[in-house]
């Protein structure tokens, strides 16, 4: 992890925790969380960003009290039993789906193993929204004092600009996350693919 003015932090792939879901199910990597302190055993957490492997049938597990999006990035998708008279079908990559933590919810899977991108935000406290960055350039606005953002290159690589203060270049693993400061500044950010194969994920996290 590189830190950066303003506590910003470039995420390298090394710097993901890899550890067991809550209920024992599957195997997550941790991208990010916050507090850092957080742990699904001990201090509750605001917000959490993960990678999670699911190979096998089961249950996810339940986080209530919490907002959830995911969305497919590895293989042939899932079907989502979530006590609803229909089942949830994710079948098509990049598409995020968002449910609540509270909602029981028991994982088919359709073809084989996938993989997906998950956002977990404490309901009431933090507001998150998932963008999906692929094609051409993308830019947002950065309201540092209520709003975090964390960008995830998937795949291919990303240049991200913050208008007059720095510049990235982000491969595919890498993060990075701007945190939420003092201050009433709002500076655009702007992001763009630099192969045709880039895809990443933009996360906003924003005080409820």
């Amino acid at each position: 992890m590189r830190t950066f003015a303003g506590d910003i932090r470039l995420l390298e792939l090394q710097d993901q925790r890899i550890m067991p879901w809550k209920n024992g199910g599957g195997i997550t990597r941790e991208l990010a969380v916050y507090p850092d302190t957080a742990a699904l055993d001990g201090e509750p957490f605001l917000w959490r960003i993960s990678i999670a492997d699911v190979a096998t049938d089961g249950p996810f597990s339940a986080f209530p009290g919490y907002d959830r999006s995911i969305m497919l990035i590895v293989g042939h998708g899932m079907q989502l039993d979530m006590q609803e008279p229909t089942p949830v079908r994710i079948d098509k990559p990049y598409r995020p789906l968002r449910f609540s933590g509270d909602t029981a919810t028991h994982c088919r899977l359709l073809d084989g193993p996938v993989r997906d991108f998950n956002v977990m935000s404490a309901r009431g406290r933090i507001e998150h929204h998932c963008d999906v960055i692929s094609g051409g350039a993308t830019e947002a606005r950065w309201a540092q004092s209520t709003e975090a953002l964390f960008c995830h290159c998937l795949h291919g690589n990303l240049i991200v600009k913050l208008r007059d203060m720095a510049e990235w270049n982000l491969s595919a693993g890498q993060s990075l996350w701007l945190p939420m400061q003092s201050g009433s500044k709002t500076t655009p950010v702007l992001m763009v693919p630099n192969s045709p194969q880039t895809v990443a994920v933009l996360v906003s996290l924003r005080n409820a």
